[in-house]
């Protein structure tokens, strides 16, 4: 079977919805990140991920 470029808009209107909620997943991200910032600070959110080098370990390890 051969590959075919559809130049007739058979899935436009696919694309268009597809290109819409790619659109409102990337504002959801922007979003979520922000109110992480906006209530923990910068600096906490980056010790979520990259842990402070002299900090002390948990109990028990």
């Amino acid at each position: 079977m051969p590959r075919t470029i559809y130049t007739n808009g058979l899935y436009r209107p696919h694309m268009a919805v597809a290109l819409v909620g790619g659109v409102l997943l990337i504002i959801g991200l922007v979003a979520f990140v922000a109110n992480l910032v906006v209530t923990l600070g910068v600096r906490n959110v980056v010790e979520l991920f990259l842990p402070r080098r002299g900090a002390p370990q948990p109990a028990g390890e």
